[in-house]
């Protein structure tokens, strides 16, 4: 891994969120590239180059190998699903999210750390009127309280 070019890439990838030029996608790509990171920070970086080139699968990739490690990337990889038109998916993401988060906390922790997140998740699935989502009943009572 090169921290130099990984430094230049997290520069270069601050400044394309406020435009979108094509000669500073090209840069931070050759940096993404000779830093040879693959950590969830780099990762993310990548999604964003793929968004700013609307390469919408590439991003969902990179974004889901982040992850493994950060689970909290699933909200945007639902997040991107559902721009896409792809609803199962995007539950599906979500569903992982709530997966990983409950697969972190010990039971007693749920309800004060990822409660509220859980609930967030509820709300946003129920406000989406294409979406038709199943509840456990153990999941239902956990959002609910």
């Amino acid at each position: 891994m090169d921290q130099a070019h990984k430094l230049v890439a997290i520069s270069i990838a601050r400044q394309i969120e406020i435009a979108k030029d094509k000669a500073l996608l090209s840069k931070l790509r050759h940096h993404l590239i000779a830093s040879r990171d693959l950590s969830p920070e780099i990762e993310q970086i990548w999604a964003s180059y793929y968004i700013a080139t609307e390469q919408r699968d590439k991003a969902i990739a990179s974004l889901d190998r982040a992850a493994e490690k950060r689970p909290a990337f699933y909200i945007t990889i639902s997040k991107l699903y559902k721009q896409g038109g792809q609803n199962a998916e995007s539950v599906n993401a979500l569903k992982k999210a709530e997966t990983a988060f409950r697969k972190t906390f010990k039971k007693d922790e749920l309800d004060t750390k990822i409660g509220l997140l859980l609930r967030t998740f509820s709300r946003f699935l129920k406000s989406t009127t294409k979406l038709k989502v199943c509840y456990s009943k153990e999941y239902a009572s956990n959002l609910t309280n």
